[in-house]
């Protein structure tokens, strides 16, 4: 294995959306000596794409700041941007644009904010670009799962499910064309997907603002993301 790809694997591992690594996990899983790694992470700690919490290693500034910037420059989410403040303008609420990152049909994978435009009320979401999140947690991870035909087995072993309770969860989301989570008193997210003219998922919208101010979100803001993702879909 060379240097180069010895830290691509590196930083891939640490992008996974998997519980942030020890040094022994990382030699573990990555096959290399003590010595080898630690020369590696040193490295990246250095260049600022690593950082240590608590003898776990997690994606630096720099490493994610990387990905923004990288996202931003992707024709994908140019194209996209239009839709997102044509969303935010009839909502008021902030709209992300979200993808997979490392999707497999046999896992949960992750989901990344992409772009954003920001509602402009003083209280609103703001949606972390480039941080990881498992798909089981989020409105637009849901949608993720649901649109692309998985259950809840390929996220077995993370901690904060209910299996059965979020398979049921899928098939409502396929049902009725769009994912929801409610934290009532906090924050309500609607997601939608995005499908390309060959049928294939994209990535998802979400519109994403306080649970009191949204009010009934089927009624109100779905019909304004249905219509916008049928655009973009070219349906």
């Amino acid at each position: 294995m060379s240097k180069t790809e010895r830290a691509f694997l590196i930083l891939e591992r640490l992008t996974s959306g998997k519980p942030a690594p020890t040094h022994a996990e990382l030699m573990r899983e990555l096959g290399v000596q003590r010595s080898t790694l630690s020369d590696s992470l040193a490295e990246l700690r250095d260049l600022g794409y690593v950082i240590v919490q608590d003898r776990r290693y997690l994606p630096g500034a720099r490493l994610l700041t990387f990905v923004r910037r990288a996202c931003f420059h992707d024709d994908l989410a140019a194209a996209i941007r239009p839709s997102l403040v044509s969303l935010r303008d009839a909502t008021k609420e902030t709209a992300v644009w979200v993808m997979e990152d490392g999707r497999r049909v046999d896992t949960s994978g992750v989901v990344v904010a992409v772009d954003q435009v920001e509602s402009e009320h003083p209280i609103r979401y703001v949606a972390a670009i480039g941080v990881p999140y498992m798909m089981h947690r989020t409105a637009a991870g849901h949608a993720f799962l649901a649109f692309t035909g998985r259950s809840a087995h390929v996220v077995a072993g993370a901690d904060g499910f209910d299996p059965v309770e979020l398979d049921q969860e899928l098939e409502r989301v396929r049902g009725r064309g769009f994912a929801l989570r409610v934290e009532p008193g906090t924050g309500t997210a609607i997601a939608g997907p995005v499908h390309d003219k060959n049928g294939t998922l994209m990535g998802v919208i979400s519109i994403v603002g306080p649970t009191a101010r949204l009010g009934d979100v089927e009624s109100r803001v779905w019909p304004v993301l249905q219509a916008e993702i049928g655009r973009l879909s070219g349906s």
